[in-house]
């Protein structure tokens, strides 16, 4: 195949020889989020231990599940969950270093952030 250049006068300037070439099509990273041909499962863990226990000035604990109380953990954990929403339908959230049950037991080394810490497998009851 061969492709004649010419200038902006419309003057041959020179020709161009292809052989053995081929054309690939590259997809973009919205291409395959689009044609669904993407799955991404984010998966997110958060820190409950004590060395990562803070207080803003306010003295607000950032662990807190108060209502009303500023919880750092719960904006980041929904700020992204929206920054995923369109390019992953579900989202795996775990967290570690927390009490899950009330009393005086040892922390979680890893538990869902469903909320459903009676399950016997983090708990340990029957």
């Amino acid at each position: 195949m061969s492709i004649i250049i010419v200038d902006e006068k419309n003057k041959r300037r020179g020709t161009l020889l292809l052989w053995n070439f081929s054309l690939r099509k590259f997809y973009s990273f919205l291409d395959l989020v689009l044609k669904n041909k993407l799955n991404l499962v984010p998966v997110i863990a958060v820190d409950y231990s004590l060395a990562n226990l803070t207080f803003d000035e306010n003295q607000y604990c950032i662990h807190t599940l108060k209502k009303g109380a500023p919880n750092d953990y719960i904006d980041t954990l929904k700020r992204t969950c929206a920054s995923y929403k369109y390019f992953a339908k579900f989202m795996l959230g775990y967290g570690y270093g927390a009490r899950t049950v009330e009393g005086e037991g040892p922390a979680c080394n890893l538990f869902a952030l469903t909320g459903n810490f009676k399950d016997p497998l983090i708990t340990g009851e029957e």
